[in-house]
């Protein structure tokens, strides 16, 4: 089966703000893919980089668009199960959140609190697992989706 990568938008404070400083119906992107004949979703959120049954997250997120790509989720599982644990990068995103607002106002900066590998976004762990060029510490979900809706199938 091949990879599927997801948008989302939530319901939660922080959701609502990326929604309204990126102008997009999207705050979270995702990879979805089949363990051992279980859909899961393997993400950044909360605390850490972490899997959850695609049930439980589909009770927790609006799905907006997921597309799949080709890239064979048996091969990527192995890739995204050694990130898992790794931590959410709560300052990155509120340095990620400060480089949309200047954006907004005008101004080009740098994500002031990038983390590298060593914690993630959302958007950071799915680039990083799927091959864009990570080095686009600012690239917001919605970005993200613009790239996936050229180079890959939407399936919903």
């Amino acid at each position: 089966m091949k990879l599927i990568v997801g948008f989302s938008h939530g319901n939660k404070f922080l959701s609502k703000i990326i929604s309204e400083l990126t102008d997009s119906n999207i705050s979270h992107c995702y990879l979805r893919a089949p363990v051992n004949g279980v859909d899961m979703v393997f993400q950044a959120s909360g605390l850490s980089v972490n899997i959850e049954s695609w049930e439980i997250f589909q009770l927790q997120h609006e799905i907006v668009e997921e597309y799949e790509t080709e890239l064979e989720a048996d091969i990527i599982i192995p890739l995204m199960l050694a990130e898992m644990g790794k931590p959410y990068a709560m300052k990155a995103l509120f340095g990620y959140l400060w480089v949309i607002f200047c954006q907004q106002l005008g101004f080009t900066v740098t994500n002031p609190f990038f983390d590298g590998n060593q914690a993630y976004v959302c958007s950071e762990f799915v680039c990083k697992m799927i091959g864009v060029n990570d080095a686009l510490e600012n690239i917001t979900p919605e970005d993200l989706r613009k790239l996936c809706a050229i180079a890959y199938k939407r399936i919903t």
